[in-house]
């Protein structure tokens, strides 16, 4: 009698877990297609993705030599007698100022080409 029950028992298992795994298969079949892409709509082809990223390249240089800018700063400040420590924060200002330029002047670069191309 006991095999039995055990038997019924595995069996009403093996179904609960196979209309449960049937459910999530038939749930995963379901297939919705994407509306859009996920890019941004208004690319204006190769000329926008190569604007924006060279946009966001020169976004994350001019924010590192801003830091490097506020860095050296601190050090030159905190420098009191160490005339080697002076020199250095002295050059790393130096160095993030150009850092700065740079980035501006990059950005001011693709403005001005971008204005050319598109008239």
């Amino acid at each position: 009698m006991k095999k039995k029950i055990k038997l019924i028992l595995v069996v009403s298992l093996f179904f609960v877990v196979a209309l449960v795994l049937f459910n999530d298969v038939q749930a995963a079949t379901t297939l919705t297609y994407p509306t859009t892409s996920g890019l941004p709509e208004n690319t204006e082809g190769v000329k926008g993705i190569f604007a924006n990223v060279a946009n966001w390249l020169l976004s994350v240089i001019g924010i590192v030599a801003v830091i490097a800018f506020v860095i050296s700063g601190f050090q030159y400040f905190l420098v009191a007698t160490d005339e080697k420590m002076l020199q250095t924060a002295k050059k790393s200002m130096v160095a993030s100022a150009i850092g700065i330029a740079v980035a501006l002047s990059g950005v001011i670069a693709i403005k001005a080409v971008e204005m050319l191309l598109t008239g």
